[in-house]
Order: C-alpha cells, then structure tokens, then sequence
C-alpha cells in the first residue's frame, strides 16, 4: 500500500473546525511510495512564531510540544498513544516514532491532539492540568495555554487533514496606566497578579471535554513592569481555568515596593474558555485608583463579552507596632501624629504578633494586639480550682508555653466554667479571666478582650525588641524564677514597651519595674491540680527598693492560682486586611 501522509494545521484558533473531502482509494493508489510504508507523517501550515508580549494568538509556538492520539474503532493506532510531536519553524512537526495507518485500508482513524505535551495523558480520561502561578516567563505563560483540536472519521488519503485548534481555557489581559495625579508613583518594578482564580482542570482528549478540578484560590503572577508604562499603557497577559467567579471577588492586584492596590469584581461574572478579557487598571496617588474593566476581544479568543467595571483600592500593610482601632479598622503608627483627635482616641491595643494559634486562624483572625492599660485581678477569692479553670499544657518546658498562643481559647473555658458561673457579680469582676474593665471595645474585625497565654506574653516583650525564642530559656524548677533576657536588654525592652504604649495613648504604667507580676493563660500542672498547687506561667518585672534600682525581667511557671492579685493585660485577636 502506498504512503499516507496527515497535515495537522492550526490555521487560526477558531471554534468551527474546517470541513475535509477525503481523496478515493484510486487516486490515494496514484501516489508513489515515500520513506517507509504506510506511515502517517504530520505537519502544520501555519507559521509558529508571535508578538513577543502576546504569545500563541493563533498559531502553535516552536518551543510548545503536541500530544496525539490516533484512534481506529475502540483502539490506538501503531503509535498513536500520546505521541508526542516538536513544532519545527517551517511548521513541519516531527516524531521519533511515527504513527501507521491501521493495515486495514476501509478502516477511519480519529485524531485528538492537545498542546502542551503531557507525558502521562490517556486518551479517554479527564487528565489533569493546571495552569502555573508565575506566568511571568515566557515558558511558563505557554506551559498553562491548553489547546485542543480534533478530526473524525478520517479515511486513508494522501490530503491534507487540518486540525483547527482552539484554546480551551481563559485569558485576561490587563493593561496598567498611570494616572493624571501619579508621575511620581513609581510602577518600574510593580508586579501584577490575577488573583483568586482556580488554577486546575481536566481534559478527556476523546472528547475535548473540559472540567473544573478541586483546587484552592490562588494568585497567579503574570509579570513584572520593566518600565514605567506607556502613554497607552502596558499590557500583561495570563492565563486562567473558566469558572464563575463572584461579585466583589479581589481578581486583579497590583504590588509596588510599598503598595498594594486590588480590583473587585463589580457582578458575577463566568470566565469562558476561549476568550479573553481586558482590565485597565489606572493607578493614581489616592488611596483608591480606578479600575476599567473592557469588552472581550476577538484576538482569536472569541466572542466579546462587557464585564461592566470595577474600582481599584489600595491595601495598606499593617504590621507590628501599628494600632487597632475601636470601629474595627486600622492605623500605621506613623500616621498617630498627624490623626485627628478624634481617631486619636479611637486606638485600642497595638499589633505584637501576626503568628496565630491554629485555632484562631481557622476563626479568621491573623494578628494580635494589646491592651493600653493594665490591671490587678484575682484568679479567685477561694482555694478551690476545679479542673477546667485552665487547660494545662501538653508539656512543662519553656518551649512548650512559648508555643501556647491559645490564650482566647482558655479564657473562654475560664469564663463557662461552672466554678466562674458560681460567683458572686463581685467575684466575677475580680476574677482574672474578666476583662470586661477594658472598655476599648473593638467593634470588627476582632474577638473579645482575654488572658493571653504565656507564648502571646512573651511575644508582647518582643514588641519591645526582646528576640525570645523557643530556645531562649530553660526553666529547671518549677519554682524558681529564670531571667528570660540578657542583662544589657531588660531595661531597654521594659523602656520601649512603654514609651510604645503611651506613644499610642495608652497608660504611663502598663509595663514598668517594680515587682510587678504579669499572669498568663497557660497551666503548668496536670488537670487535677487543686489549690495553691495549681501553678501558672507568669512575667514579673523586678526591681530592688522599688524603682529604684533595676533588678531583672523574669519568667517562672511557679505562679499559684490562689488570693494574690496579678496584674493583667488585656490581648485581642484582630483580622488585618489581606491582598
């Protein structure tokens, strides 16, 4: 029999595949034999090169390989199980091994091709894809662009038989200008993201079938400014899964070295497999900046879809030592001076961690803050401790209570209690785990004032520049107090902390020497310690003949739960706004 030979085109991704007329068993007789027999040679029409920022249009890229199943009946060809095919300039594609024709010549072969390669495609299953979350590359923008093509129910012949491919996913294509007001916002280095999308799918080559496949939200890079934009702006373009996406959904984000802007969706929108669609984001000075969202275009991408518009706003990065605010919103610390007294007096605690218990991330909150006045308070004004006044840690060393961040968690226990539901209202108001004195009420974005935990207290000492680590100590007795920092720092730390708390507002004597203890949350002891042998981790502040003279920070898990009064700090788990 003499040689077939099969042309796969891309000839311009269009979603109406091409009608072929096959040549007849005669005139395929005609043909003189080339190479080996019956071998079916593939190759494209069309040129494989694009524009440098706007990469495979409508035509295959030379460094994208093809995937290909030829399927006769029920089964695959010779070689037609995922062959794999280079793109060659001349639009020729090649492989090492060849697909046949099946050795009977009435039997129709289907193929089914794909590009980017994937060495472990079956022919009738969804396979997996996904599209990477830096598209920053070249390479990488090409590797998430996935396109399909088909031709069915094809009989031997020597014409060619083109495969339109289409592109089976989304596009957005986001354009960044710079506003009247903004020469001098410097965006030369800005990155830019789509944001919050699906980045994984499945394809079934057999029948082009596309599916969305469980897979988190994520943020997806799709360049880096080089330069300032142009007049006519900059456009960056990405690749993403079709999937409905909701309203007031942050889908575009724009980074510089100190700000953050993001663009909600204005309505519910359904991102379409092979379209594309246009974002202009105009970025000013102002903390909001406009953003224009466009008509889908027809860059080979099809039908134009009007998505309406969106605004962009800047996200403010809030960060230890900035403060927290009763109505629930936030304020850099360098912006306190320039406050009006109004939001002066609005400040609540300030931020000291934004490491969280696995507890209250999975409630939302990421960040701590702390109270701006202190007081005493009693665990109780009775010797009897039953077990679920505090949940006693898994372990008794240092580390262990410097990963205690749970502090929320065990004043709530603290606080439903059936021993603290028994008090008098006077025993209630002393008791340690009642912060209600407190009354910088957060109104969002915020839990309740509580008792922090031992690891929350010493990480109120690194907000004073203490460096304690899980490391930092050891505490060998279970009586004995441990100075918890070098000699050269302790004074300095207690100094910071409260020149920090009153820079804020707060009381001149949150933290100052003068034997001072600051109880903490967490229990060192087994569940049925009782009385006075129920013992805490706690801070004290030293110091000889009073203020006089500097005698040491110190840390212990030797503190009893009975009548002494410890001074309290109030500490609050707030949720910082996120890109």
């Amino acid at each position: 029999m003499n040689i077939k030979r099969i042309f796969l085109g891309m000839a311009g991704v269009i979603a109406t595949m091409a009608m072929f007329t096959a040549c007849s068993q005669n005139e395929a007789e005609d043909i003189a034999p080339i190479g080996k027999s019956n071998v079916i040679s593939l190759t494209s029409s069309m040129e494989t090169m694009r524009a440098a920022n706007e990469l495979q249009t409508n035509a295959i890229n030379t460094s994208v390989k093809v995937g290909a199943f030829g399927v006769s009946g029920s089964a695959t060809i010779t070689n037609g199980n995922n062959n794999e095919y280079t793109v060659e300039s001349t639009g020729s594609l090649t492989a090492t091994n060849e697909m046949a024709w099946p050795s009977n010549t009435s039997a129709k072969v289907n193929i089914y091709a794909y590009a980017p390669y994937q060495s472990n495609w079956a022919y009738n299953s969804a396979n997996a894809f996904a599209v990477n979350t830096d598209q920053s590359s070249n390479a990488n923008y090409l590797a998430s662009d996935l396109l399909y093509a088909k031709a069915t129910d094809q009989s031997q012949t020597t014409e060619a038989i083109a495969l339109n491919f289409t592109h089976k996913l989304s596009r957005i294509n986001v354009t960044i200008k710079k506003g009247e007001d903004a020469s001098a916002v410097t965006l030369n280095g800005a990155k830019v993201y789509i944001t919050n999308t699906y980045t994984a799918t499945t394809l079934n080559p057999s029948t082009g079938a596309l599916a969305e496949a469980p897979s988190t939200a994520a943020d997806i890079l799709i360049g880096t400014l080089s330069a300032e934009p142009t007049a006519t702006g900059t456009t960056l373009y990405g690749i993403t899964i079709p999937q409905a996406i909701a309203a007031a959904t942050k889908l575009v984000k724009v980074t510089t070295t100190d700000k953050v802007y993001v663009a909600k969706l204005g309505s519910a929108t359904t991102l379409e497999g092979g379209k594309s669609y246009n974002f202009t984001a105009t970025i000013g000075t102002s903390t909001e900046a406009t953003l224009t969202l466009g008509s889908v275009t027809l860059t080979g991408w099809g039908d134009a879809t009007d998505l309406g518009s969106a605004t962009m706003e800047e996200v403010i990065s809030y960060e230890i030592g900035d403060y927290v605010l009763t109505d629930g919103t936030f304020m850099k610390a360098s912006a306190y001076d320039t406050a009006s007294a109004e939001d002066k007096a609005k400040v609540a605690g300030i931020i000291f961690s934004k490491e969280v218990s696995t507890i209250d991330a999975a409630a939302g909150y990421n960040a701590y803050a702390v109270g701006l006045s202190r007081k005493k308070q009693s665990f109780t004004t009775n010797t009897d401790y039953p077990d679920q006044m505090c949940t006693p840690l898994l372990g008794t060393s240092f580390a262990d209570a410097f990963a205690d961040l749970d502090g929320r968690t065990r004043t709530s226990q603290m606080l439903t209690s059936s021993y603290y539901n028994a008090l008098d209202e006077n025993g209630k108001a002393a008791f340690i785990g009642n912060l209600s004195w407190y009354t910088k009420t957060v109104s969002a974005n915020a839990s309740g004032w509580f008792l922090p935990s031992f690891g929350q207290l010493m990480r109120i000492l690194n907000l004073g520049g203490a460096s304690i680590t899980s490391s930092s100590i050891t505490v060998e007795s279970s009586t004995a107090e441990v100075t918890c920092l070098d000699a050269t720092q302790e004074a300095t730390v207690v100094e910071a902390l409260l020149a920090k708390i009153t820079a804020a507002g707060g009381a001149n004597d949150v933290f100052k020497k003068g034997n001072i203890d600051y109880a903490s949350s967490s229990e060192n002891g087994s569940a049925n310690n009782t009385g006075h042998s129920g013992k805490i981790w706690g801070l004290k502040i030293k110091a000889a003949n009073n203020d006089a003279n500097w005698n040491g920070l110190t840390v212990g898990r030797h503190y009893s739960r009975g009548t002494t009064q410890y001074s309290v700090v109030p500490c609050i788990a707030v949720t910082l706004p996120t890109e």
